[in-house]
């Protein structure tokens, strides 16, 4: 590769730090560092070189060492790196007044309860909504909820510290996310929900009755017909789909329960709309 990028050895600074930018180019951070560090030995006053290699250094995820090159260049002159500088300080003291902020709620998701919730919810759902699940945000004068993903980064690598206590971390319980807030699902209460085929199979919407529609297609939804005694003691008028809920509880941070999901958000939780279900349906038993 390297000998597609030169044809002959550069000897001079500028010859090194266009070899650099050609490595670059071809996402050669490593070759293209020695290149500009060769360019700086023979121009120790080389703004340009230590600019981009700083550049490269921060593609390999050296940010210190990216920070001290672009400081040295903007030393030397560079007024790009200089702007760089000044926009890393700025986004610095954002995130340090953002924490400061996040730090200050009382409902924060942390410690033995952040590592209880973690694994179920990190595989499934960006780091961003399990952040913000969490309350490790706040809203800003807009109305925009600022997520402080550094934090709760650090605060799930806190959590695994909490185990300590020799706690059990499998209780049986599974957390989820709803309508932005966490959720621990209520094996012990659930139902059967009675939902018209008709409405499943004439469904459009990718959003409802995924599940129910291969179900269908594949002759494993179990179906209540008009020969069936429930059917008339129902009072249904035409053939209905059984589907299976268990209940789901609100959560606060210290995952103690805040009531259950009412049946509408129940529907919506298990793919349902709730006017299509049949007013038989008993969401709750037990």
């Amino acid at each position: 590769m390297e000998g597609a990028l030169r044809m002959t050895e550069p000897k001079t600074a500028a010859e090194y730090l266009d070899r650099g930018c050609d490595k670059d180019d071809q996402k050669e951070s490593k070759g293209a560092i020695e290149d500009y560090t060769k360019a700086i030995e023979l121009n120790p006053n080389y703004a340009e070189a230590y600019a981009n290699r700083g550049c490269a250094k921060e593609e390999l995820g050296d940010k210190e060492g990216a920070l001290a090159d672009w400081q040295k260049a903007a030393d030397l002159g560079d007024e790009e790196a200089a702007k760089w500088i000044q926009e890393i300080k700025e986004k610095g003291i954002k995130n340090t007044q953002l924490t400061e902020k996040v730090k200050s709620r009382d409902d924060l998701v942390e410690g033995y309860n952040l590592n209880k919730v973690k694994n179920d919810l990190i595989n499934v759902y960006s780091i961003e909504e399990v952040a913000k699940a969490c309350n490790y945000f706040v809203v800003d004068d807009q109305g925009n909820e600022m997520v402080d993903i550094d934090f709760f980064k650090q605060a799930v690598l806190d959590s695994e510290n909490s185990l300590l206590d020799n706690r059990s971390n499998d209780e049986g319980e599974i957390y989820d996310i709803f309508q932005g807030g966490l959720i621990r699902s209520d094996f012990e209460h659930g139902g059967e929900v009675f939902i018209p085929i008709s409405l499943i199979k004439k469904n459009n919407d990718p959003t409802y009755y995924q599940e129910e529609q291969q179900a269908l297609k594949e002759g494993k939804a179990e179906i209540i017909t008009s020969d069936d005694d429930r059917f008339e003691s129902y009072g249904f008028t035409e053939d209905m789909l059984i589907a299976y809920v268990s209940n789901a509880i609100y959560v606060s941070n210290d995952l103690s329960s805040l009531g259950p999901l009412e049946y509408e958000e129940l529907a919506e939780y298990n793919g349902f709309r709730y006017e299509d279900c049949h007013e038989a349906s008993s969401w709750c038993d037990g």
